[in-house]
């Protein structure tokens, strides 16, 4: 019975391995999904649902280095304050960002 269960422990840990492993972003696709938090949380870019990215972020952050982090406040720094200045055509390419790669990346 104790080698069955082993065994079992062992296949259910093999199968699970790969996916929780996939669910890990990298660093740069934490700066990414960092930055998407920010542009959704733009209300100069119009209304969005920041909640996915704020769980996402909070989830993607544990156990992230510290230069990785910083790496991730620096870009929201620059990307709410081109948010807060953009017009036209910036504006209109922030908002497909949000809406194209954004996406994209909720989705993976």
């Amino acid at each position: 019975m104790i080698v069955l269960n082993l065994f079992v422990g062992s296949l259910v840990l093999a199968v699970a391995t790969p996916v929780l492993a996939g669910l890990r972003l990298t660093d740069s696709q934490f700066v990414q999904a960092s930055r998407c938090q920010a542009l959704a949380r733009a209300t100069s870019l119009g209304v969005a649902d920041a909640a996915a990215y704020n769980a996402l972020v909070k989830v993607q952050r544990q156990g992230r280095a510290d230069y990785v982090v910083d790496r991730a406040s620096d870009a929201v720094i620059v990307v709410s304050g081109q948010a807060r200045r953009a017009e036209g055509t910036a504006r209109a390419d922030l908002i497909a960002e949000r809406d194209g790669p954004c996406q994209a990346l909720l989705a993976r």
